[in-house]
């Protein structure tokens, strides 16, 4: 009895200890190490008989790159030895592949989500093999325009980037001290130009936005013949439509654009700004000048005219933008050879917010 009743006793305080245990809180989770997206990667490799083989029979090397959503990335594969290929595949896309040009291999990406893109440097023959130095840099892109880059039909030097976009809306914007920035954005087959941004002096802005995911093609040039320098191309996500008034001053002169001049006699003086304004929004356009008769017209994201009225000397307009996109402003003077100093403003009518 005794013993039963001291096995009973022992059986309890397992039990207990048992009790005990279970509601004790668990020991801490283990300490999971995240890896921040990266700011910046050079790597030198090499590629021979020994790499693996894609499917097509090139040698390969791939790695992963841990990219960060909405952040844009120049991607590069150079080498001396043999003609780049460049393969990329970001988290959550499709792969996306890069011709080498003049031995180098470039991808202008903005990442569609955190996590790994899978880089593959590789060439674009089966027997070719030999070192390379593949890069990927954080930031915006930036380079030189000048006398060895193409020309358009207008004879302005241009540099062409193909740059791969999520599916939805983003600011870009060139900007240069050395040069008149004039940004041309070709999305799904339709181009848009836009010159001197309003309120913005040395740079131009557009609104790219693809249904789908995919390449967009951006032309850096310039307002004028024979400008060049450095530049700087930056992609924001979303529409980066003014809240406040934008004010750009200029001067309409010999020399500028003219509308209907010819050889014997001057045209109308003219010059281009542009805005990006908000679908639904409000926008009041007004053009004072300085000793001439001003003309307005303001040309919408949906592709209206809109005329300007002249009163007291100032022509304005104001709109509703039908769609997110540029508003182009033609600012001219109403007599050929006439002009002068002027100031052009644009101002977001905004719904009133009632007090608390």
């Amino acid at each position: 009895m005794r013993a039963g009743k001291a096995a009973l006793a022992a059986a309890v305080v397992v039990s207990w200890a048992a009790r005990i245990a279970l509601a004790a809180p668990p020991p801490p989770p283990p300490v999971k190490t995240v890896t921040p997206p990266t700011t910046g990667l050079e790597a030198d490799g090499a590629l021979n008989d020994k790499n693996n083989k894609l499917q097509t029979g090139e040698p390969y090397f791939a790695r992963p790159v841990k990219l960060a959503a909405n952040q844009a990335y120049t991607i590069t594969l150079s080498s001396r030895d043999f003609t780049p290929y460049l393969i990329v595949t970001p988290a959550g896309a499709r792969q996306i592949d890069r011709a080498a040009a003049k031995g180098v291999a470039t991808l202008w990406l903005v990442a569609p989500a955190d996590g790994d893109a899978t880089v593959i440097a590789t060439t674009d023959r089966p027997s070719d093999k030999g070192k390379y130095h593949l890069s990927v840099k954080l930031g915006l892109f930036a380079g030189d325009l000048g006398a060895g880059d193409a020309a358009l039909d207008s004879g302005e030097f241009y540099k062409a980037l193909l740059v791969w976009l999520p599916g939805a809306p983003f600011t870009v914007r060139l900007a240069s001290t050395a040069f008149t920035p004039y940004l041309i954005a070709r999305v799904e087959g339709v181009d848009t130009q836009v010159a001197a941004d309003l309120g913005n002096p040395g740079t131009a802005r557009a609104v790219l936005a693809p249904k789908a995911a995919g390449p967009v093609l951006l032309q850096v040039t310039s307002r004028a013949k024979g400008e060049k320098g450095a530049f700087q191309l930056t992609l924001k996500p979303g529409i980066d439509a003014p809240i406040t008034p934008q004010s750009s001053k200029g001067r309409l002169e010999a020399g500028h654009y003219e509308e209907g001049g010819t050889d014997k006699s001057p045209g109308k003086w003219t010059d281009g700004y542009s805005f990006i304004g908000a679908k639904g929004v409000q926008y009041k356009v007004s053009l004072k000048p300085d000793g001439f008769a001003p003309t307005l017209v303001v040309i919408d994201a949906g592709g209206g005219r809109n005329e300007g009225k002249v009163a007291g000397g100032v022509a304005g307009v104001t709109l509703t933008n039908p769609a997110d996109g540029v508003c182009q402003v033609v600012v001219q003077s109403a007599e050929p050879g006439k002009g002068g100093a002027y100031e052009v403003i644009v101002e977001p009518i905004l719904p009133a917010i009632a007090a608390p």
